[in-house]
């Protein structure tokens, strides 16, 4: 399956990585880049935290347990200092209850843990792609389903 990747006329797409398990945080960053966006990576929350305080990123990709803090308390941080921002969760340890909490945080999407490459590339695609010009949802896109 052929993956498109940002042109260099949108320039690149940075995204920040949240995730503890470094051999996890390695294929990551190694998928990410040969799909051709830039990746930094935190492996706490509060790294996270720091790195979206000093940097404009595109996308947060956020792992749910990390040693520091519940993945969900960054996400609900991230909203309220960085509201623009996309996030994607992602998790190895799903349940309903997380799911909807992320949902409920405005989260873009939620992954369960494996995922494919195809997967977390299609995915990411499909988050930027309702992004408008000034990093909110375009006008055109549909109101989501749950009301917070």
């Amino acid at each position: 399956m052929s993956v498109a990747t940002p042109s260099a006329s949108q320039g690149l797409v940075q995204i920040l990585l949240l995730e503890d398990e470094v051999h996890v945080a390695t294929a990551l960053q190694m998928v990410l880049r040969e799909a051709g966006y830039q990746v930094a990576w935190a492996a706490t929350g509060q790294r996270a935290l720091e790195l979206l305080a000093q940097t404009s990123f595109d996308l947060l990709l956020a792992d749910l347990y990390l040693p520091d803090m519940d993945g969900l308390e960054v996400v609900r941080q991230a909203r309220v200092q960085h509201p623009p921002v996309p996030v994607i969760v992602i998790t190895g340890y799903s349940s309903l209850a997380t799911a909807l909490a992320a949902l409920r945080l405005g989260t873009a999407d939620y992954l369960e843990k494996p995922f494919t490459e195809e997967e977390i590339t299609a995915c990411i695609q499909r988050v930027l792609a309702g992004r408008g010009k000034d990093g909110g949802p375009r006008d055109n896109m549909p109101t989501p389903l749950l009301k917070y």
